[in-house]
């Protein structure tokens, strides 16, 4: 059994997630700055059906999702980063120096993988994430963020 801290998303499928990989439900602790990004309008939607109902909105995410708001009324990648990074925030003052495992989504983990390496936000599509794949990172008071594996 893991013994290290272990936090996850509230959603389900990240629940069960961690439950599998931590082998006990009562040492979760769900953090909702975990949940996936909130796509607004666009929520339950395949993209070509809501890229073709709304492109000038799927044009501006694209193009500075810093600023918009994913499916009109969702959250700005500016906002996704906030959120994960306080949480991060939070995890760095309470375990520098150890390791914790993290369950979350497909989309805050590319836009903090984005924002970590510096990269343009509205190039995170181009991260590609694996589900349920590990991926392994440092993130520590001197060194700061180090990718070690991706998809592993």
């Amino acid at each position: 059994m893991w013994r290290a801290p272990f936090f996850c998303s509230p959603l389900m499928r990240a629940r069960q997630t961690a439950e599998i990989a931590s082998g006990a439900v009562h040492e979760l602790q769900v953090d909702n700055r975990l949940i996936e990004i909130d796509f607004g309008q666009w929520e339950g939607k395949c993209s070509p059906d809501f890229i073709a109902e709304d492109p000038q909105a799927w044009e501006n995410w694209l193009q500075s999702l810093e600023d918009y708001a994913a499916g009109r009324v969702g959250e700005t990648g500016r906002q996704v980063i906030d959120r994960v990074k306080s949480f991060y925030d939070d995890i760095l003052q309470r375990y520098d120096g150890k390791t914790v495992l993290i369950v979350g989504h497909n989309g805050i983990n590319r836009l903090f993988l984005a924002y970590q390496l510096r990269m343009p936000l509205a190039n995170y599509r181009r991260i590609v994430q694996e589900n349920s794949a590990l991926t392994l990172f440092t993130l520590d008071k001197v060194a700061g963020f180090n990718l070690l594996k991706l998809n592993a």
